[in-house]
């Protein structure tokens, strides 16, 4: 009961463990935007660092905060071959045929996704922690 009080006082309305300093929160879960340009491998092992995991977007709602909020180029917890989850924001004419260069997954500033070489060093990192409930 008081983790659920305290979770709402900080506003992630959840009973897990309230985000920390620094993180956004939206419906149970915490954010964290790690800004520069980093590879898909860089920004994951960024997140690693955090104690997090490059976000996975989980439906309509997590990608509208994600929008409104986020305003810059990111790398998101999805390569194009992953089929799990019904949700998704492909760009006009994504995802390409070329697969074998273009295998990891980018959120545009305006929200949309793009599928880039995992190699490119030109998107920043949005990280999504593991919860403790």
């Amino acid at each position: 009961m008081f983790r659920l009080l305290e979770a709402t006082r900080v506003g992630n309305g959840s009973s897990c463990q309230p985000c920390d300093p620094g993180w956004g929160a939206s419906q149970g879960s915490c954010y964290l935007v790690i800004p520069g340009n980093f590879s898909w491998s860089q920004a994951l092992l960024g997140c690693a660092w955090a104690q997090a995991h490059l976000v996975v977007i989980s439906g309509p709602a997590e990608q509208t905060f994600l929008t409104s909020t986020v305003n810059t180029t990111t790398w998101i917890g999805l390569s194009r071959e992953a089929q799990e989850g019904t949700h998704r924001n492909w760009a006009p004419g994504e995802p390409g045929d070329d697969r074998a260069t273009r295998s990891c997954v980018a959120m545009l500033p305006w929200g949309s996704w793009q599928g880039s070489s995992c190699r490119t060093d030109d998107a920043a990192s949005i990280c999504e922690p593991r919860q403790s409930c």
